[in-house]
């Protein structure tokens, strides 16, 4: 990598080779994305309430759901890394800014229709580009990103036949970071999935339960084989 400020390039020379993402929200989102592009070296990730989704993120049946039709550009451009710097546009290059502009007219000009535009945001549909393991977190008193987006990237993974488990908690918009799942500290279950899918460490993290569902009413996780229909 290259230092920004001095133009100095940096060796990562802690890293293995093994590279793992994680995040909350938009930082959750991007874990999903680089997935499905099959990207070499990406073993596993850990995304939290993560978008899948575009469409159903801020559409329904047709209409949309959000104060402005467009929405995505805004997003990908608060979290670019540069906003609250001086003169933020000038790090964005002429290439994204104007993908910015396109993704904007696309989403106003759907006006709330399922179009080829959020198609191509639909990152579930890239599901035989990955290539990874997959522990998605998500929150079933979420009401900014839905649980929907989740269950989406869930069905993806086991499409593709890659290990994947999901935990559902009963918070909202935000990760477990501190608290207890089970009788393990969320902060602890994450240290030894990473552990085992960079390191291959055997800690048996692999075999947990494909599902685990805090329950409304005592605040104790359920663990099931599946989700789904069924």
């Amino acid at each position: 990598s290259i230092d920004k400020e001095n133009r100095i390039e940096i060796k990562a020379d802690w890293c293995n080779g093994s590279v793992a993402m994680t995040g909350v929200s938009y930082g959750g989102t991007l874990p999903f994305e680089v997935a499905t592009t099959g990207v070499k070296g990406l073993k596993t990730i850990i995304p939290i309430a993560g978008i899948s989704n575009w469409y159903d993120y801020r559409n329904s049946q047709g209409v949309s759901t959000y104060a402005l039709p467009h929405y995505t550009d805004f997003l990908a451009a608060f979290n670019a890394g540069a906003l609250f710097e001086d003169n933020d546009w000038l790090v964005m290059n002429d290439d994204y800014t104007a993908w910015l502009h396109q993704t904007a007219a696309d989403q106003t000009a759907a006006n709330g229709n399922y179009t080829k535009a959020y198609a191509g945001m639909d990152y579930s549909n890239d599901y035989k580009k990955i290539d990874c393991s997959a522990l998605i977190v998500h929150g079933l008193n979420d009401f900014n990103v839905l649980t929907k987006q989740s269950d989406l990237m869930y069905k993806a993974f086991q499409k593709a036949g890659k290990n994947v488990k999901i935990l559902w908690h009963q918070d909202g918009h935000n990760t477990l970071k501190g608290t207890m799942v089970g009788d393990e500290l969320f902060d602890t279950l994450v240290n030894r999935w990473l552990t085992h899918y960079l390191y291959s460490v055997d800690n048996g993290i692999e075999t947990m339960a494909s599902v685990r569902v805090q329950s409304n009413i005592d605040g104790k996780y359920r663990t099931y084989d599946s989700w789904g229909d069924e």
